[in-house]
């Protein structure tokens, strides 16, 4: 965000949109400029790490710091089919099975939640829209009885 600050120069760039002093413009380029693929891959990485950690934490402990240590390194160094014994393997293969499940169930509870609160988002602005129309609606009635009235009154008087 430092970088996509307004830039304190005397000259105007007049093409330049800053809005809270930051620099559209910088901040485009700068998300512009972004590997997606590469954050994609470190997200999946983290997120299999993270549910990988949950299994594996103790009680009331948390996990030991060598521990995630070594989680990082089966995640980012070691080639589990090449480094590990077959017993180790093994355990290794039905852990990384069970933490599959686990972000798999995850993305779906993430997606069901989504759906849940786009559909109160939607019922509320709705129920806002609605509110707002009736306000709008009793405002002109209140006008138009009221310029009847105004209407009425002045026939009245004419008689």
């Amino acid at each position: 965000m430092a970088v996509c600050k307004e830039s304190s120069e005397s000259e105007m760039n007049w093409s330049s949109r800053v809005v809270d002093g930051v620099d559209l413009g910088k901040l485009e380029a700068v998300l512009g400029g972004l590997d997606y693929t590469a954050i994609r891959k470190r997200r999946a990485v983290y997120a299999r790490l993270y549910h990988e950690a949950s299994i594996s934490h103790q009680q009331g402990k948390g996990i030991a710091f060598n521990d995630m240590l070594i989680l990082l390194a089966h995640h980012k160094i070691i080639v589990d089919a090449e480094a590990l014994i077959l017993k180790d393997l093994v355990e290794r293969t039905e852990i990384n099975k069970l933490v599959t499940d686990l972000v798999n169930l995850d993305r779906v509870r993430s997606l069901l939640k989504s759906m849940s609160q786009r559909r109160r988002f939607r019922a509320h602005r709705e129920r806002a829209v609605r509110e707002q129309q009736q306000e709008i609606d009793l405002g002109s009635e209140s006008f138009w009885s009221t310029d009847l009235m105004v209407e009425a009154v002045n026939e009245d008087e004419r008689m």
